[in-house]
């Protein structure tokens, strides 16, 4: 049964790489679509401003004395390809800035940000965000109040900068400040590297380069559900619109697990992720593979249990 599964999702994981890469091979071909219609989806007050910026919440209030709108409510900011959703905000129509606060998403053409509140200017990017964390193609920011200056150039004051995928990373370099030049590198200021939740190493200063994410990573650990444990990560670039990333992992208590994720980035159908991933469970009746056995009598059964995600 667990054989069939594998070949099962095997299958499918070979079909979405064909589909996407026939969806990549035949894009250029294809005519430019239209940005949906939020209208229709979001049954809501609309207040169209000035520099093709629009506003829609459930209720939205103009005061003409200041030329700002305020909206409550599953707000929704669009500017070209730069997207803002919040719970609360206030626009300032002449400058194109807003102040935002309550489960706050922003997504750009170069990161996307997760904030508790931020400040945000449409016409040149720049602005600062509170409790936030920072997403890009090669790494991820997490910092209690991170500052983007311009482009290509932010700081951040006590957080931490990883290339780890997950939300709370395997690895990761902490700082009281780092000054950010994206795809550059990365100024810290009283680094501490950190192993899960246990600091390893402190350095006064530091430069971290991040120009290009390693091809290949191997990333060791032991976690009380999966005891000791390898996690490999190889990465590739397939043409100019899409990244694959493999995963091969090993579990102590868990046994092995392998996945792909594919990230496509295309000028005429947006972008998106596509990810499958497998592991057939063998879950030990110990903490440790060494310790299974006393005086050569197994302590207890070892339970399979299958496991496969495609999102």
């Amino acid at each position: 049964m667990r054989k069939n599964n594998f070949y099962i999702l095997s299958i499918t994981t070979v079909f979405i790489v064909s589909a996407v890469f026939l969806f990549l091979k035949n894009e250029s071909m294809a005519a430019i679509l239209p940005l949906p219609n939020l209208k229709s989806q979001f049954k809501k007050q609309d207040l169209k401003t000035t520099s093709q910026v629009t506003l829609q919440a459930d209720q939205v209030r103009f005061t003409v004395a200041d030329n700002k709108a305020h909206a409550q409510g599953n707000v929704v900011v669009i500017s070209k390809d730069q997207h803002l959703f919040c719970d609360e905000l206030q626009l300032d129509r002449v400058v194109q800035e807003v102040v935002a606060s309550g489960n706050v998403y922003l997504d750009t053409p170069q990161e996307q940000v997760i904030a508790q509140g931020l400040t945000y200017n449409f016409n040149d990017g720049t602005g600062q965000f509170r409790d936030a964390r920072v997403y890009t193609d090669l790494y991820q920011i997490k910092g209690q109040k991170i500052n983007k200056l311009s482009e290509n150039y932010m700081t951040m004051d006590e957080g931490y900068l990883t290339t780890c995928d997950l939300d709370e990373p395997h690895y990761r370099i902490g700082a009281h400040r780092m000054d950010i030049y994206q795809h550059d590198r990365a100024v810290i200021h009283g680094m501490k590297v950190y192993l899960g939740k246990v600091p390893i190493m402190y350095l006064p200063y530091f430069v971290q380069n991040l120009k290009n994410r390693p091809i290949l990573t191997f990333i060791p650990g032991e976690k009380k559900d999966f005891g000791m444990f390898l996690l490999t990560t190889a990465r590739f670039q397939a043409g100019s619109h899409m990244k694959v990333t493999l995963h091969a992992d090993v579990r102590e208590r868990d046994g092995f697990g392998e996945g792909v994720d594919l990230n496509y980035n295309t000028p005429n159908f947006g972008r998106g992720l596509i990810s499958a991933y497998y592991t057939d469970e063998n879950h030990i009746a110990s903490s440790h593979l060494w310790d299974l056995y006393r005086n050569g009598v197994k302590k207890g059964p070892t339970t399979h249990h299958e496991r496969y995600r495609i999102i």
